[in-house]
C-alpha cells in the first residue's frame, strides 16, 4: 500500500489552478460521498466486465472500469483517485473470491497491488492528456487531437495496470509463466478498449462545456450505445451456442466413459460366472485345475485383485479341511478372521466356515488365504442373500486385508450348488467370489481415453460409511464464472447393487474444447465500436467548422455572381464564333451533360445517328444507342472526363434508322471560368471500314495460329515468310530459326532431286500438290506427313507466295509397321507365318510362270519332336525349334523361303529349280542338318524330318492346291516309315472327283430347301444392349444331320453356285429383319460374302432389289462382312464395290477376320469400310499368347486411328470380355454370349438377355490408364492360374489341358513388369515386390510341373492351394495400387 501511494505522489497530482479552487468549496461529505460513489460506479463496471468473461482464460475484453476511471479523473479532477483505489479493490476481492473460492493473504496482496496499478494507470493518462492536449477535458474537435488522445490515454497509458498485475499474480504464485504472455496481453486489450468506447460515453453525460458535449449525446452518445447493445445481444446468443456446443461435447464423452465402465463390469461378472460353471461341470477341482481357469480371467480382466473359492466347512469337518490344506504344502494354514486390533486370529467357534480355500494369485493375497468371509459383517450379509436367492451379489465397499485399507474393494459371491435340486442346505458347495478394485476397473476402463479434464467418481447408493464412495478423481480447477456446465450421473447396475457414477468437467475441459469464436466477436464488435465512436467525435468535432465555411462560402458566391454577369457578354461573342467552327467539322462534336444527356451535337454527328434534328437526337438518349456490350465502357468514359480526365473509346452504335458503324471518340472535360467541370466535349470519326478490315485480318490470323495441321508461307522464291505454331511443335524448329530459310531444310535424304523436281512441276501447272513424304526434324528424326501444297497468285496470275499444310502421321506409319511384323512373322522363331508364306508363294509361281524354271513346294513335320517336349518340357522344346529354323535357313540359298506353318512344321519353296535331283539333294541336305544332335542345357537332344514336295509347274494347281498336295505328300513320306522326303503323285488325288461329287451334293440340298440360317448375337457391352446379329449358314442333311459351314463352303468357293446361294443368304436376312421389325425388334444383320460374289457385276442390282422388296428395313440395318484373306483378290475392284453399296446404297461393310490377312493395315486404310471385326483365333488365346494380345490391341488403337468401329469374334468367357472392353473394343461375339440359334429364338433371346455383372462394372468405371493396365494384368493372372488347374485336375480330358507359359519373363505380367521397370511408372518398391511374387510363383509351378511329369499327381494337386495363395496376394497388391474393386 505505501508503495502504491508514492507512485500516486510521484505522479503530480495537484490538478489545474482553477480546479483546485472549485474543488476547494467541496463540503467533506460531498466530497466522501463523491468518493463512494466512484468507488461503486467502478465496482458496477468490473461486475459488468465480468459478465464479459470469456472461458478458458477468464479474461474480459472490455475493462469498463478503466474508461470509468479515467473520465473520473479528466471531468472531476485527480483528488478523486481514492474511489478508483477502493472500487478497483473491491472488484479485485471479488474476483478472487468468484474463481478461488477463498481468500487467503496471497490473493488479498495481490488485490491491493492490482488495485494501485489500476489507479496509476487512470493518473497516467490523465497526465499524457494534460501534457500533449489541454488541461482538464479536451474538448476532441479536431482529428488530430481525437486521435492523439484515443493513443495516449488507450493503448499508451493502458500498459501499466497489466504491467503490474501480471508482474503481482506471477510474483505471489498466483499464475503459472506459461500464461504471462496471453493473460497481459487480454488484459492490456481490455483496459484499452474500455478506456475507448466507455470514456467517451461519459465524456458526453456529464463533460464540459456542456454546450460542446451535450451536442455531441444524439451524433455520438446514441449511436455508440445502440451499437454497444447490438454487440451485447450477439454476444449472448453466440456466448449460448458455444456453451451449449462445450456441454454437448462433455455429454457424449461422459456418455462413452459410461458405456464401457457398464459393459466392462458386466463382463467382469460374466467371467466370474464362467469360473462359477467350472465347479458345476465337475465334483472335484483342483487347486491346480482352479489356478489355470482363474489365471485367464484374471489377465483379461486386471480389476480384479484376486479369484477365490470359498468351500462350505461345517465347524465338525473344520479339523480335518485344515489338515488338508497344510498337507498340501501349507503348514500353517488355519481358518482366520480379523481380530480387534485388524491383524489375523483364528476364527471363532461357528456353525459353518466359508474359508478362502484357492485364491489367485496367491502373490499379493497371502493375508487372505484362510480368510473366514462370514466374519466380515458386510461380507457376510452379501453371502447371506446369494446363498438365499441362488443368484450372484455383491458387497458394499469394504476394507480388504491384503491391501491398503484406503482403497475400498467390492466383494462379488456366486454361490455354488452340487446339484439343481434347489437351494437347500445340504446342496449347498459354497461360494466362488471375486475381489474387485473399483479404482482399478476404472482405471482399466478408461485407459487410451482423454480423462485428465473430468472429475470421475463412484458410490454406492445403499452404501454407508467410509466406503460408500468407492472411487473418486478430483481435480484441483473446476468450471466456475460463466461456464456453468451439468455434471453426468447415472445410476448402473452392478449384480445386485446400484452403483452412481459421477463425471464432472474441470477447467482443463474448457480449455480443450474451447474456441475463438467468442474472442473473435467480441473483439471484432469492441474495435468497430471504438472506429465509431472515433469516427463520431471526428465528425461532431467539425460541426463548427462547417458552419464557419459555409459563411465564408456564401460571400463568395455572392461575388462570383458579379463577375458572371460582367462575362456573360463576352461569352456570347465567343460562342457564336465557335459554332461557325464546330458546324463545319466532318466530325462528329458533341456536348454531354453528366447524366449523359446530349446538350449540342453538329450536323456530322447527327448524319451519323441518322438524326434529323438536334431536338430528334435530344429525344433519345446516346446511351441506348451504343452496342449492349459497350455500353457500360461508354458510361465509364461520361464519369471518367466528369472526374476530370480525358477518354478513349471505340464502339459500334446503332441508328435511329437502324443502321451499323463503329465510332473512334476522344472525349475532354469543358470547364468554366472557375475549372468546373460543365460537360463533356467530344469528337467522333467513323471507322466502320477499318474494323471491317481488321475482322478480317483477326479472322485469319486466328486460324493461322489454332490450325492444328502445321502451316508455312512462302514468297515466290519459296524462302519461308510465317509458320504456324504447329509448324514449330512438329519440326522443332522456332519461328526465328525458320523464317527466311528455305523448305529444304526439312529435307529427309530419302528422295532423289527427280521427286522435288517433279512436284515443282505440278505445283507450278496445277497450282496445287499433295503427297505423303519423309522429312526431317530439327534434332534429326525423321517424321511422316501427309502434305498439302498450294500457290497464291496476284490479279494478273503471278504466283506471289505458297501455302503448305501437314499433318504428321508417323504414329499411323510405325504403327503400320509393328502390325504386319506381329501380323505376319512367327513370333518364336521369327520365320514368316503362313500369311506371308502365302504371299511369297504367289510371287513365286508367278517367277517360276515369267522365267519357265520349276518350283518346289515343300512341306517338312519333325519327327521325335513330341517326345522332346513329354520329357524335356516346353521350354526346351521352343528352344528346339528356334534352332531348327536358323539350320533350315542355313542350308537353303537365299532366294529360297522357309516358313513355320505351327507347331513342328515348316514350309519352304525353292526357287530356280533345274532337275528333280537337284531338289531332292536339297531337301536331304536340310535333313541331315535337322538330324544333327542339339545340345540343349547340357544335353543332347535328337530329331528328324520327314518331307513331302511338289514341283511346280508339273503340278498345275492353285497355291492352295499347292501346299495341300505337299503336305500330303509328307503324310505319305511318315506312312512310308519317316525321315525321309516323297514327292507328290497327282494320280493319286482323288480329291477333284470328290470336290465335284460334294458339289452336288450341296446343290441338290440347296433345291431341297434343307439350307436355313442361324444367328449369333452381337452385344455393345458399354451400353450393355444387343447391337445385331450375324447370319450364319447351316446344313440340315436328312442323311448327315447338322452340317457345319466349313464342311460345304469351301466345296462351293468361287462357283456359280456360291453367288446362288450367297443371293439366297441376303434375301433371307432381310426376310427375318422385315419379321422382327414387325415384333418392334430394330437389330442390324450381318451377312458374310466372298469376294467372289462381291466381284458378281449383278450384286449391286440384286441388294437394291431386295431392299425394294423390304421397305420396312432400313438399309442401314444390313452389312455385308468380307473375308479380309480374300480382299486382296482384286483390291481396287472391291473397293470400288464397297463404296458404291456404301454411298449408292447405304448399306455398312465389315471387314471379317482382320489381321490373318497379308497387308492388313493397307486394307484398313484403303477399303472404305465400316467395321473392322477381329479373328477370333487371336481373340481364343488373348489371355494367354502376349503376341496375340499384342496383335488385338494394334488393331483396336489402328482401327480408333482410322475411325472403324471394331468387333471381337470368339469370345467364349468374361474374362476376355472385359479385357477387350479395357482394350477399347465394345462390339462383342462369341459363345460366352450366345451360340447361334435359329430366327424364331431371337426376339425371345434379346429380350431376355443381362450381360455380367463385371462387363457392367467396367462398362460405366472411370479408370486412369494405370488402373486399366492393371485390371488387365489381373485378367491373365488369373487365366494362367485356371490354366495350371486345368492341366492338375483334368487328367483324361481330350485333348489334353496345355500348359501355360511357364517362363516368367515371357508370361504377360513378365513383360509388363519389365516395361513399368524401365519406364519407372509405378513406385520401385511396389514393382520389386510384385516380381519376388511372380519369381515365386513360377518357382512353385514349375514343382507343381515337376511332379505332375514324374506321375505324383497327387502331390502336385496338394501344392496348388500354396499357388493359389501366391497368385491371391499378387491380386492383392494390384488391387491395393490402383483401389480396384
Amino acid at each position: 500500500m505505501p508503495a502504491s501511494l508514492n507512485l500516486l505522489r510521484s505522479a503530480n497530482l495537484a490538478a489545474p489552478a482553477l480546479r483546485a479552487r472549485q474543488a476547494g468549496f467541496m463540503r467533506p461529505w460531498h466530497f466522501a460521498g463523491g468518493i463512494g460513489l466512484l468507488a461503486a460506479a467502478i465496482f458496477l463496471g468490473g461486475w459488468l466486465g465480468m459478465k464479459l468473461v470469456i472461458p478458458p482464460g477468464y479474461s474480459s475484453p472490455l475493462w469498463p472500469p478503466a474508461g470509468i476511471a479515467l473520465a473520473a479523473l479528466l471531468i472531476f479532477g485527480r483528488r478523486f483517485w481514492p474511489g478508483i483505489w477502493l472500487g478497483a479493490l473491491l472488484n479485485e476481492l471479488a474476483t478472487a473470491a468468484s474463481f478461488s473460492g477463498q481468500l487467503d493473504l496471497a490473493a488479498v496482496a495481490a488485490a491491493l497491488l492490482i488495485a494501485s496499478g489500476s489507479t496509476l494507470q487512470a493518473v497516467v493518462a490523465s497526465v499524457l492528456s494534460e501534457k500533449y492536449l489541454q488541461p482538464g477535458l479536451p474538448k476532441l474537435e479536431t482529428p488530430g487531437a481525437i486521435l492523439a488522445f484515443f493513443v495516449l490515454a488507450g493503448p499508451l497509458a493502458c500498459l501499466t495496470a497489466p504491467s503490474v498485475g501480471v508482474a503481482t499474480l506471477y510474483g505471489l504464485d498466483l499464475m503459472p509463466g506459461d500464461e504471462l504472455q496471453n493473460s497481459w496481453r487480454n488484459w492490456w486489450i481490455g483496459d484499452s478498449l474500455g478506456v475507448m468506447v466507455i470514456a467517451p460515453l461519459l465524456f458526453c453525460a456529464c463533460g464540459r462545456p456542456q454546450a460542446l458535449w451535450r451536442a455531441r449525446r444524439l451524433s455520438v452518445a446514441l449511436p455508440l450505445l445502440g451499437t454497444l447493445l447490438a454487440l451485447v445481444l450477439v454476444f449472448m446468443q453466440v456466448f449460448r451456442a458455444e456453451q451449449t456446443r462445450i456441454q454437448q461435447a462433455f455429454d457424449n464423452r461422459a456418455a462413452a466413459i459410461e458405456t464401457l465402465l457398464v459393459e466392462y463390469t458386466t463382463h467382469v461378472v460374466d467371467s466370474s460366472l464362467a469360473l462359477r460353471d467350472v465347479f458345476l461341470a465337475s465334483s472335484d477341482v483342483s487347486r491346480a485345475e482352479f489356478a489355470v481357469f482363474a489365471r485367464g480371467i484374471l489377465e483379461r480382466h486386471p480389476e480384479i485383485q484376486a479369484l477365490e473359492w470359498l468351500p462350505r466347512i461345517r465347524r465338525e469337518q473344520r479339523p480335518a479341511f485344515e489338515a488338508k490344506v497344510q498337507q498340501e504344502g501349507y503348514a500353517g494354514f488355519r481358518i482366520t478372521e480379523r481380530g480387534a486390533d485388524g491383524g489375523l486370529a483364528p476364527a471363532a467357534e461357528r456353525a459353518e466356515y466359508f474359508p478362502v480355500a484357492y485364491v489367485e494369485p496367491m502373490v499379493g493375497n497371502e493375508k487372505a488365504f484362510g480368510l473366514d468371509s462370514l466374519s466380515n459383517p458386510l461380507s457376510k450379509l452379501a453371502k447371506d442373500e446369494a446363498r438365499a436367492t441362488g443368484k450372484p451379489t455383491a458387497s458394499a465397499g469394504l476394507s480388504l486385508m491384503q491391501i491398503d485399507g484406503s482403497t475400498p474393494g467390492v466383494l462379488v459371491s456366486i454361490p455354488v450348488f452340487k446339484a439343481a435340486a434347489g437351494v437347500s442346505g445340504q446342496d449347498f458347495a459354497g461360494f466362488v467370489s471375486a475381489v474387485i478394485l473399483p479404482a482399478r476397473m476404472v482405471e482399466v476402463v478408461t485407459k487410451g481415453l482423454n480423462t485428465q479434464s473430468l472429475d470421475i467418481s463412484i458410490e454406492d447408493t445403499a452404501g454407508t460409511g467410509v466406503h460408500k464412495e468407492l472411487f473418486a478423481k478430483r481435480l484441483p480447477a473446476t468450471v466456475r464464472q460463466n461456464y456453468a456446465l451439468r455434471d453426468w450421473q447415472r445410476i448402473f447396475k452392478f449384480v445386485d447393487r446400484d452403483w452412481r457414477v459421477t463425471i464432472s468437467p474441470s477447467s482443463l475441459f474448457i480449455n480443450e474444447q474451447g474456441s475463438s469464436v467468442l474472442w473473435v466477436t467480441l473483439l471484432g464488435g469492441l474495435c468497430f465500436t471504438s472506429l465509431m465512436n472515433i469516427m463520431l467525435l471526428i465528425v461532431s468535432g467539425r460541426t463548427a467548422a462547417v458552419e464557419a465555411l459555409v459563411e465564408q462560402r456564401t460571400r463568395d458566391l455572392e461575388t462570383a455572381v458579379a463577375e458572371q454577369k460582367a462575362a456573360a457578354q463576352q461569352a456570347q461573342e465567343s460562342e457564336l464564333k465557335l459554332r461557325t467552327i464546330v458546324e463545319s467539322q466532318p466530325e462528329c462534336v458533341k456536348l454531354l451533360a453528366r447524366d449523359g444527356s446530349l446538350l449540342q451535337m453538329n450536323r456530322a454527328g447527327l448524319d451519323m445517328i441518322e438524326a434529323d434534328s438536334l431536338q430528334q437526337a435530344q429525344d433519345c438518349r446516346l446511351e441506348d444507342l451504343v452496342g449492349a456490350k459497350y455500353r457500360s465502357q461508354f458510361k465509364k468514359l461520361i464519369r471518367r472526363v466528369f472526374a476530370g480526365a480525358s477518354g478513349t473509346l471505340e464502339f459500334e452504335i446503332t441508328g435511329l434508322r437502324g443502321g451499323q458503324r463503329w465510332l473512334d471518340t476522344h472525349a475532354v472535360p469543358m470547364r468554366d471560368a472557375d475549372g468546373n467541370i460543365t460537360a463533356l466535349l467530344g469528337l467522333s470519326r467513323d471507322i466502320t471500314e477499318r474494323k471491317l478490315a481488321e475482322d478480317d485480318l483477326k479472322l485469319a490470323a486466328r486460324v493461322f495460329s489454332a490450325a492444328h495441321e502445321g502451316i508455312l508461307i512462302t514468297d515466290a522464291a519459296a524462302n519461308i515468310i510465317d509458320v504456324n505454331p504447329t509448324f514449330c511443335e512438329i519440326t522443332g524448329y522456332s519461328r526465328d530459326e525458320i523464317v527466311g530459310k528455305n523448305p529444304s531444310i526439312l529435307q529427309s535424304g530419302k528422295y532423289g532431286p527427280e521427286f522435288y523436281a517433279e512436284m515443282w512441276r505440278e505445283l507450278r501447272q496445277h497450282q496445287h500438290w499433295h503427297g505423303e513424304l519423309w522429312n526431317r526434324k530439327k534434332n534429326g528424326d525423321l517424321y511422316a506427313e501427309w502434305l498439302t501444297i498450294s500457290a497464291l497468285c496476284d490479279s494478273d496470275g503471278h504466283i506471289t507466295h505458297y501455302v503448305g499444310l501437314f499433318s504428321d502421321v508417323t504414329q499411323a506409319k510405325q504403327q503400320q509397321q509393328l502390325l504386319e511384323l506381329v501380323a505376319h512373322y512367327d513370333p518364336l522363331t521369327r520365320l514368316p507365318n503362313r500369311i506371308l508364306f502365302a504371299d511369297r508363294l504367289s510371287q513365286a509361281i508367278a517367277h517360276s510362270k515369267r522365267d519357265k524354271s520349276l518350283l518346289a513346294i515343300c512341306f517338312l513335320d519333325l519327327d521325335g519332336f513330341k517326345p522332346v517336349n513329354d520329357v524335356f518340357g516346353h521350354d526346351v522344346g521352343d528352344r528346339v525349334l528356334v534352332e531348327v529354323a536358323e539350320r533350315i535357313k542355313n542350308a537353303i540359298r537365299e532366294e529360297d523361303s522357309v516358313s513355320r506353318h505351327g507347331g513342328d512344321e515348316f514350309a519352304l519353296l525353292l526357287r530356280d529349280i533345274d532337275t528333280l535331283e537337284q531338289c531332292e539333294q536339297a531337301i536331304l541336305r536340310i535333313h541331315q542338318a535337322i538330324s544333327e544332335p542339339f545340345a540343349i542345357d547340357g544335353q543332347q537332344v535328337t530329331v528328324g524330318a520327314s518331307s513331302g514336295y511338289t514341283l511346280y509347274p508339273l503340278d498345275d494347281a492353285d497355291p492352295d492346291g499347292l501346299l495341300r498336295h505337299a503336305d500330303h505328300a509328307m503324310y505319305q513320306a511318315k506312312l512310308a516309315g519317316k525321315n525321309r522326303c516323297q514327292l507328290f503323285d497327282a494320280t493319286q488325288d482323288q480329291q477333284i472327283m470328290h470336290r465335284h461329287q460334294q458339289l452336288r451334293d450341296i446343290e441338290a440340298a440347296f433345291l431341297n430347301g434343307e439350307m436355313c440360317l442361324y444367328y449369333q448375337p452381337k452385344v455393345d457391352i458399354k451400353r450393355g444392349r444387343v447391337a445385331g446379329v450375324e447370319a450364319l449358314i447351316r446344313w440340315l442333311s436328312p442323311q448327315r444331320g447338322m452340317v457345319p459351314p466349313l464342311d460345304f463352303l469351301p466345296a462351293i468357293a468361287s462357283t456359280d453356285l456360291e453367288i446362288r446361294i450367297g443371293n439366297w443368304v441376303i434375301e433371307q436376312a432381310c426376310r427375318d429383319l422385315a419379321a422382327w421389325r414387325a415384333q418392334g425388334l430394330k437389330l442390324e444383320v450381318s451377312v458374310n460374302i466372298s469376294s467372289y460374289h462381291l466381284l458378281w457385276p449383278g450384286i449391286q442390282d440384286h441388294i437394291a432389289g431386295i431392299l425394294r422388296q423390304h421397305p420396312e428395313v432400313p438399309a442401314q440395318a444390313l452389312q455385308l462382312e468380307i473375308l479380309e484373306s480374300t480382299a486382296l483378290d482384286d483390291l481396287g475392284a472391291v473397293n470400288r464395290i464397297i463404296k458404291n453399296c456404301r454411298e449408292q446404297l447405304g448399306i455398312s461393310v465389315a471387314l471379317d477376320d482382320f489381321g490373318t490377312g497379308y497387308s492388313s493395315l493397307t486394307h484398313l486404310r484403303h477399303l472404305s469400310v465400316d467395321t473392322v471385326k477381329i479373328d477370333q483365333t487371336f481373340v481364343r488365346d488373348m489371355l494367354d499368347d502376349p503376341d496375340d494380345y499384342a496383335i488385338i490391341d494394334s488393331v483396336i488403337e489402328l482401327s480408333q486411328a482410322f475411325n472403324r468401329k471394331v468387333v471381337a469374334e470368339g469370345v467364349e468367357s468374361q474374362e476376355q470380355g472385359v479385357v477387350l472392353l479395357l482394350l477399347g473394343c465394345r462390339l462383342l461375339q462369341g459363345y460366352a454370349i450366345a451360340r447361334p440359334m435359329p430366327a424364331a429364338q431371337v426376339a425371345e433371346w434379346v429380350a431376355g438377355y443381362r450381360p455380367f455383372a463385371d462387363w457392367n462394372f467396367y462398362a460405366n468405371a472411370e479408370l486412369t490408364p494405370e488402373q486399366t493396365m492393371i485390371a488387365i494384368r489381373r485378367c491373365d493372372a488369373r487365366q494362367w492360374l485356371q490354366r495350371v488347374w486345368d492341366c492338375l485336375y483334368g487328367a483324361g480330358q481330350k485333348p489334353a489341358p496345355a500348359w501355360p507359359i511357364m517362363d516368367r519373363k515371357r508370361t504377360h505380367l513378365g513383360r509388363w513388369l519389365r516395361q513399368a521397370k524401365q519406364e519407372r511408372q509405378y513406385a520401385e518398391d511396389w514393382l520389386e515386390r510384385l516380381q519376388q511374387l511372380q519369381h515365386d510363383l513360377h518357382s512353385q509351378a514349375d514343382r507343381l510341373k515337376q511332379r505332375y511329369d514324374a506321375g505324383e499327381l497327387a502331390a502336385a494337386q496338394a501344392g496348388f492351394a500354396d499357388l493359389q495363395a501366391l497368385q491371391q496376394e499378387i491380386d492383392e497388391r494390384l488391387i491395393l495400387y490402383t483401389q480396384l474393386p
